[in-house]
């Protein structure tokens, strides 16, 4: 009994893993890349409020390396989920 019931994990949980991952990195791709969109925004903004003379370059820099960064793993993300779901 034990070695039927082994048989039948073995078969059926890869099943189920397997989307859930695929699913997992789609949302993640998905959350840092609306992240992206916002510190890109953000830095936007501060480059406007720059070329009035409002406001600091680091204020531009900061959110434009973050919303580099966010972009990078949203990517990167969204790749690994490819690989899953064609494996």
């Amino acid at each position: 009994m034990w070695s039927l019931t082994k048989k039948l994990f073995h078969s059926f949980i890869p099943g189920i893993i397997k989307p859930l991952q695929t699913l997992w990195n789609e949302m993640m791709a998905f959350a840092f890349l609306a992240g992206a969109i916002l510190f890109g925004s953000a830095a936007y903004r501060e480059h406007l409020k720059v070329e009035q003379d409002k406001s600091s370059v680091w204020l531009v820099l900061l959110p434009a390396f973050a919303c580099v960064v966010f972009v990078f793993f949203g990517l990167q993300s969204y790749f690994k989920a490819r690989k899953i779901s064609k494996s």
